[in-house]
């Protein structure tokens, strides 16, 4: 196989076969695993439900001053989102359950450094401080994944985690792992894919929109004499 730079990733090119367990018998009873978005979704819950039930005070108080001049939800998970990017650094470990289970928002603040999953956390966690709603984790494929929801509902889907901001008929994807992407814009590595977002009992699924070129560049003027 012969790779070419900037070409789409193998899997959007190598015919695979793709093996899941839909379901298994327990003591003749069916148990149903993967095999739906319902399902699959269910299946992530878990590792998320249990996340975040406890307050951290120094959390909440930082959250509470971080947020406590903005005159506007937008303007507030705003000042969050930077916050996260500029002092939360980007460190996966990542072993078994690990690569599916959020950190504690406070473990995060204590030791300022994280994974997606992780990012995810603490920016949920201090919306939610800061009482600004639907603010949702998310789970997303990288445009390295080709598979949609409805092709293959289970965890192959996915190998990325963030959060999003539901406003005024419109989602602002909030990804903390890339430094550089402006609040507003997707990170890149996201862009057309689908995200399956939590609202507790149920979820909704959202395509990252790609961004124009011209909303993503950069102007800069030089004047000599």
């Amino acid at each position: 196989m012969k790779f070419e730079s900037n070409s789409p990733a193998y899997l959007w090119e190598v015919p695979h076969l793709v093996v899941t367990i839909k379901n298994y018998t327990f003591n003749g009873k069916v148990i149903p695993v993967l095999g739906s978005i319902d399902l699959l979704h269910k299946y992530y819950r878990n590792f998320i439900s249990k996340v975040n039930l406890k307050i951290d005070d120094s959390l909440k108080a930082m959250s509470l001053s971080l947020t406590e001049d903005k005159s506007n939800d937008l303007e507030k998970i705003k000042a969050i989102f930077y916050w996260v990017k500029d002092n939360i650094k980007y460190i996966a470990f990542e072993y078994g359950y690990e690569g599916y289970i959020p950190r504690e928002a406070s473990n995060v603040y204590e030791q300022k450094f994280g994974d997606c999953k992780d990012m995810s956390s603490i920016i949920t966690c201090m919306a939610k401080y800061a009482s600004i709603p639907n603010v949702h984790m998310c789970w997303i494929g990288t445009r390295d994944i080709p598979y949609s929801y409805k092709e293959l509902p289970t965890p192959l889907v996915d190998n990325h985690m963030i959060a999003c901001f539901e406003f005024n008929d419109s989602t602002i994807f909030l990804d903390a792992t890339d430094s550089q992407t402006r609040f507003g814009l997707p990170s890149s590595f996201i862009q057309g894919k689908e995200a399956l977002i939590d609202q507790g009992n149920e979820y909704k699924i959202k395509k990252v929109p790609v961004v124009a070129a011209q909303e993503n560049q950069t102007k800069e003027t030089i004047k000599s004499n």
